[in-house]
């Protein structure tokens, strides 16, 4: 059970775990997969050597049973010792707001084969068993319900998954448990006798390796009555072995709609030898190991009778020659379906594509951590991007402009946004984005690798007037509280290097081309934005609640514009 509480302290949702199948919640769905053994049955036997002639041995055996305080069995090698066929999720106290009802499979180890045993015990005590836990805890059906006005709890949608095992990609490794249960008798060391293969006793057991997948989903849909109104197939096909990865998806519904997605990736291209960057990109993937990044994914129609194959859209990625992360996407464009599309493929070790494909998007760059630095559709303008706090959030996006032209902080993070300086920010509650402002006093922070025939805006809050920049003059703006906005024009800055000086506290730093707009974003790591600047350097607030949840929002003014308040609401029955 796990209950959610609001700020004030009540419980706002109710969620509910049975591990039983819904039509009986009181009867448990677990069973054991193997069972402890603590009685144990075990031979020994004992050799007399008489001193007479000619020689000759005697042999005793005794059978033993013995209790025992632990098991016996290995129980502790297994991956768990119960498993659940059923679970089901309840919303609210007594399902008030639906349940989902999963099915699993259960499959329970087997014991060893006993190969070989002089005295007729059909185990060794502690010998590993044939693994079957590949196939166990797989989701194979799953069921969505919602009470209706009645409190009648009614199917919604219903997925059944059939698996598949495919011995394409299946391996049984074979080994085997020995005891040596006795000390044999015999009066010819060197020669086998009967006792002596008696002595030993051998378990043969697999460790089995399965390749197992979802081939088929079943989505049932059903109307407000409980009653199915829809039915659709998923069929899903694996076509290369190496990779394992779905390579076609056939999709039909009870209309006889068919829809096929076809998906290739880099290892489907084989060996590729030719210099063209498509080649290379795909290369440097295959020559890195990286062998199911999708290359291309084409969407076709056909008729219920599997005629009729016509493509509605596809798209190939290329990607860089250095560094495997995409570098240019293609795009079929076509005004109505086609029938002799080509997919692409490795010809005379070059890729080939279809004729037809267009560029759509280039990256031009990517930072040391993967981000994209600066990318342009095709017939479009330049985009650029900054990134900071350890590079997994966009503060800056900027339109019309090359990454090496922009900088921006708000000196949150680590990062300084393209910007040079040093010494540290300090917190500041009222700073206009953020919580950080940056003192000037004894420091400057400069640009540099600028184009010097070019012509920037630099803009920034400002506690303490107009601060000094390539020597220019200020535009103020508005001012909030101790706050002023200020904007300058630095046109072809000396040696392509813009310097910010002064002796002021600054804050929301920009630099950009003159024909370039700049949006910029503060976050409160892994929660979300705080503050959002665009292109008018008018400032959005965003604030969240106890639960991390987007609570108010707030113009320029601090003027709630949104707010959001989460109710539960509980169906009137």
């Amino acid at each position: 059970k796990v209950l959610t509480f609001s700020d004030s302290s009540s419980i706002q949702s109710t969620k509910k775990y049975y591990y039983a199948k819904l039509e009986s919640l009181n009867n448990s769905s677990g069973g054991s997969h193997i069972n402890p053994v603590f009685l144990r049955t075990f031979f020994s036997r004992f050799a007399c050597y008489p001193t007479t002639e000619p020689p000759s041995c005697n042999e005793r055996t005794c059978s033993h049973t013995g209790w025992y305080s632990s098991p016996q069995n290995q129980l502790n090698i297994y991956p768990s010792g119960v498993t659940y066929g059923a679970v089901v999720e309840g919303f609210g106290e007594n399902f008030e707001n639906g349940a989902i009802e999963h099915a699993y499979t259960v499959q329970v180890d087997q014991g060893a084969i006993n190969m070989m045993s002089g005295f007729g015990v059909d185990m060794i005590y502690g010998s590993p068993m044939i693994n079957d836990s590949y196939y166990n805890g797989r989701e194979i059906e799953q069921t969505i319900y919602q009470k209706n006005k009645l409190g009648q709890l009614l199917p919604v949608k219903k997925l059944e998954y059939t698996l598949k095992i495919d011995s394409r990609r299946s391996i049984d490794v074979r080994a085997a448990a020995v005891n040596w249960q006795y000390e044999y008798c015999t009066t010819l060391p060197n020669a086998p006798v009967e006792s002596a293969i008696n002595a030993f006793q051998v378990m043969l057991y697999l460790h089995q390796s399965r390749w197992v997948y979802v081939d088929t989903v079943k989505e049932t849909t059903f109307d407000e009555n409980g009653s199915e109104a829809m039915i659709s197939y998923s069929y899903y096909f694996y076509d290369n072995e190496n990779h394992m990865m779905p390579s076609r998806t056939e999709m039909k519904n009870s209309l006889a709609e068919h829809t096929v997605v076809q998906q290739k990736y880099s290892l489907d291209f084989g060996t590729l030898t030719s210099g063209d960057a498509k080649s290379q990109g795909i290369k440097h993937l295959l020559d890195n190991s990286i062998t199911t990044t999708e290359i291309e994914k084409s969407i076709f129609k056909k008729n219920a009778d599997g005629t009729n194959l016509r493509l509605l859209g596809s798209t190939f990625t290329s990607y860089k020659t250095t560094i495997p992360l995409p570098d240019t996407i293609y795009q079929v464009e076509n005004a109505t379906p086609l029938t002799d599309f080509v997919a692409a493929v490795n010809l005379g070790g070059a890729i080939s594509i279809d004729s037809r494909y267009k560029k759509q998007l280039s990256v031009h760059e990517y930072s040391s951590m993967g981000n994209v630095l600066e990318q342009r559709k095709e017939n479009d303008i330049k985009l650029a991007y900054i990134w900071d706090y350890k590079n997994n959030y966009s503060v800056a996006q900027v339109n019309n402009a090359e990454q090496v032209d922009i900088a921006y902080t708000s000196f949150e993070a680590d990062g300084k946004g393209n910007w040079v300086f040093s010494g540290a920010p300090s917190v500041d509650a009222t700073a206009p984005t953020g919580g950080k402002a940056y003192s000037l006093n004894g420091f400057s922070i400069s640009k540099a690798g600028l184009n010097s025939s070019g012509t920037y805006i630099v803009s920034y809050w400002s506690k303490n007037g107009a601060q000094t920049v390539n020597s220019t003059s200020s535009v103020s703006g508005r001012t909030v509280g101790s706050w002023t906005f200020y904007e300058h024009k630095v046109v072809n800055p000396v040696g392509g290097t813009i310097t910010v000086s002064g002796s002021g506290t600054i804050d929301e730093l920009r630099l950009y081309p003159l024909n370039a707009q700049m949006i910029t974003q503060t976050y409160e790591p892994l929660i979300g934005i705080t503050s959002q600047c665009d292109a008018l350097n008018r400032i959005t607030y965003y604030e969240y609640d106890a639960f991390n949840r987007l609570r108010l929002v707030r113009d320029q003014d601090k003027n709630v514009i949104k707010k959001i308040d989460y109710q539960y609401q509980q169906p009137s029955n």
